[in-house]
């Protein structure tokens, strides 16, 4: 293995073969950096010796120890007195490891007499001591014999200790205590095992005052590099219904030489808390493979829930190599109930370039098949799609055509009434933007055959027509700079369309638009906009035109962040009615300060909308509050008014103190009342909490370590009782 040294005094003993290395000593082993006061290289054995502040680093990763022993054939790492910081995900700032014993073999490292905590003081408030530990990164972190330390004081002991960093689940494995109406009173613990690492779990014990006892395992094991799962089983003789309830999962993955398999099974047949009862089974396997150039999928899904009499089968296939897309689905809905009905569909999907790398061609099938009732005819349909797509600098050309075939015929007859268009086919023909004298032109051609099956409701009758249909676009727009920050931009777009029948309609769409601004103190949007539609159709889902006319004013005052007001209204001149003429003031004097008032008038109705005031003020870093009031400006009186405040009291997390309280206006008691409270006491690594609601008439007294912000344990009125919410590895019950 090479190695890089330098030192401020550097000796080789040619009798020895060692190379000795005195102050200041910098070394590189397999881009690991060392810095050492002493280093002694043993040429002939191969091994290196580093004494005194040890400093080791590579990329944003250090740690430090007092003796360091390097096997540098074999890459190995001897460490005394081994410490460092590491950050992980789920675990809310640093995590301080030390170890007095520390073999590191490259992506396996055990240890002995190892420590963590998430405190950073010399004697930290807690930390978790375990005689030997397993460290394998992005997979997992084993501590044996592992006691947790409060204050010095060892509050409670675990024989193993497991942290999935491949799952990135933070476990603490201490027993969940709780109450709810379906359970009763609980305890629910969990005891890890590990065997070796690829093989290791969990054993779960439940005792519940109503339910009885509830024993479970799980199970994760590794045959080799290729083959790796987990198998789930947990079992409960219910005490209050005398239902065997249970629940069974089996995951296991297979990787392939270019991808993966999986296999996923699932039992269940349990009560969960709240929804109620559930006897379901599923099964899933998916393989995937792919290449720089070549992608595959297939995947089978079934679904069996015994309750509501339902079965799913599910299958999708996909393949992509070069330009070529295709995919394929199949899926089945049945129920096992008296009517014994059915519904199963099938797609298939295709695109490629198969001329040329201008033409794009999507071809899709649907295919549906429906049973109502047993022993009646099957409803059945097919549709076809096809588009395509040829691209050149100047132009698009398209080409779509659509059917619904009903492969049944006569033999299913309540479809009589189903609606759908078909095009057969349509072409679209579109010049890209045609710029002349800064006006861009969008013109567009289109030609279809349409046939157009529609219910009419008031004869109880089907309505079938065939008709061709010629469309043309033309669309114009420019923008008119016209001096003094303001600018004139139009868009006017007309739509005609002719068909074989005679009939003949057209849509006309314009929009003229005047943005002024004097970059100072004022904004203006002036916009008015129309569209018509004229003439006549035989088709019922093209008959609908534009139909808008209004004018519209937007302006803006504003200095600055600091002060904005808006006015905005309009008239609508389809309805004859004026908008809502609506006001808007803004004031920020500052990042951590805002107000704002929103109010408007209706001028239709003569009367004043609601005034809506919110304000956020941040006086320091410690205080910040949080109001909103609205304010009925017909009645003269508050409708609904809220309130939020914090802030903080102290400097060293000894004297620091949080509170927040949360106020309500009670338009029925005319009162303010206070609605949430919360007491925060800063413990260093900790956090101690007080909160009371007046919603749920509760309150609760708890702790937790910063770094585990969700895993609080403590007591509460109603049902929480004592109450201990972990994140647990394994599903520790059936608490959904």
């Amino acid at each position: 293995m090479p190695l890089k040294l330098k030192a401020e005094r550097l000796k080789f003993s040619q009798s020895e073969e060692k190379i000795y290395a005195f102050g200041s000593v910098e070394a590189e082993i397999e881009g690991v950096k060392i810095n050492a006061d002493k280093m002694i290289v043993d040429t002939n054995k191969n091994i290196a010796t580093a004494e005194g502040k040890i400093k080791l680093s590579k990329d944003d990763y250090k740690s430090y120890a007092e003796y360091v022993l390097f096997d540098l054939d074999n890459n190995i790492f001897f460490v005394d007195n081994f410490s460092t910081r590491v950050t992980l995900q789920g675990v809310k700032g640093d995590i301080f490891l030390k170890s007095e014993q520390l073999k590191d073999y490259g992506e396996l490292k055990t240890g002995e007499n190892g420590s963590v905590t998430t405190c950073d003081l010399e004697h930290p408030h807690y930390e978790v001591i375990a005689k030997s530990f397993y460290f394998k990164p992005n997979d997992k972190l084993v501590a044996f014999s592992a006691t947790f330390y409060l204050n010095g004081v060892p509050s409670f002991w675990l024989p193993v200790y497991i942290y999935d960093l491949a799952k990135r689940k933070v476990t603490l494995l201490m027993p969940l205590l709780g109450k709810n109406d379906v359970e009763g009173t609980f305890i629910k613990s969990e005891i890890a095992y590990f065997l070796n690492n690829v093989a290791w779990g969990s054993l779960y014990l439940n005792l519940m005052s109503k339910k009885g006892n509830g024993f479970g395992i799980e199970h994760n094991y590794s045959f080799d590099s290729r083959n790796n799962g987990s198998l789930y089983y947990y079992s409960i003789d219910e005490a209050d219904t005398k239902i065997v309830s249970r629940k069974i999962k089996i995951d296991h993955n297979l990787k392939l030489t270019k991808g993966d398999c999986n296999l996923k099974y699932e039992y269940n047949n349990i009560y969960l808390v709240p929804s109620g009862r559930i006897d379901q089974t599923s099964f899933q396997t998916s393989v995937n493979l792919a290449d720089k150039l070549e992608k595959y999928s297939f995947q089978i899904n079934t679904f069996n829930d015994r309750i509501s009499l339902l079965n799913d089968i599910d299958i999708k296939a996909s393949a992509q190599f070069y330009q070529l897309n295709t995919s394929y689905f199949y899926s089945l809905r049945n129920s096992n109930s008296s009517s014994k009905w059915q519904n199963i569909s099938q797609g298939l999907f295709l695109q490629d370039k198969f001329f040329n790398d201008k033409l794009d061609t999507k071809i899709r099938i649907n295919y549906f098949r429906s049973l109502t009732y047993e022993a009646t005819p099957y409803d059945e349909w097919l549709e076809p799609n096809i588009e395509l797509v040829y691209k050149e600098p100047s132009y698009t050309a398209k080409l779509t055509a659509n059917y619904f075939i009903d492969t049944d015929k006569d033999a299913y007859s309540d479809d009589f009434n189903v609606e759908y268009i078909e095009k057969m086919p349509e072409l679209t023909f579109s010049l890209n933007p045609i710029k002349y004298f800064d006006f861009s032109f969008y013109p567009e051609l289109s030609f279809a055959k349409i046939h157009e099956s529609k219910y009419i409701a008031q004869l109880n009758s089907q309505r079938h027509f065939v008709a061709d249909r010629y469309k043309t676009y033309l669309g114009v727009g420019r923008v008119f700079p016209l001096g003094f920050g303001s600018n004139f931009s139009f868009n006017y777009g007309v739509e005609q369309y002719l068909y074989n029948t005679g009939d003949q309609k057209y849509n006309k769409k314009e929009s003229y638009m005047i943005n002024s601004t004097n970059g100072v103190w004022f904004d203006n949007k002036l916009q008015y906009e129309r569209g018509i539609g004229e003439g006549n159709t035989p088709f019922y889902f093209d008959s609908a035109g534009y139909f808008y006319n209004y004018l519209r004013n937007t302006a803006v005052f504003y200095n600055g962040v600091q002060h904005r007001f808006t006015i905005d209204g309009g008239y609508n001149y389809q309805t004859n009615k004026y908008f809502d003429l609506l006001l808007n003031y803004r004031f920020k004097p500052d990042e951590k300060t805002s107000f704002s008032f929103d109010t408007g008038y209706d001028i239709e109705n003569k009367q004043w909308k609601d005034l809506v005031s919110v304000a956020s003020v941040a006086l320091s870093n410690n205080f910040l509050d949080l109001f909103s009031h609205t304010y009925d400006l017909r009645m003269g009186r508050t409708k609904a008014a809220t309130n939020m405040m914090q802030f903080e009291i102290g400097n060293t997390w000894q004297e620091k103190w949080a509170f927040k309280l949360s106020h309500l206006y009670d338009l029925s008691k005319d009162a303010i009342i206070l609605q949430d409270a919360e007491i925060i006491k800063d413990l260093h690594c900790w956090e101690a909490r007080f909160t009371w609601s007046q919603l749920r008439r509760e309150y609760k007294f708890y702790f937790s370590l910063k770094a585990f912000p969700n895993m609080p344990f403590g007591f509460g009125t109603g049902d929480s009782g004592i109450f201990f919410e972990g994140n647990m590895s394994g599903e520790r019950g059936v608490v959904q």
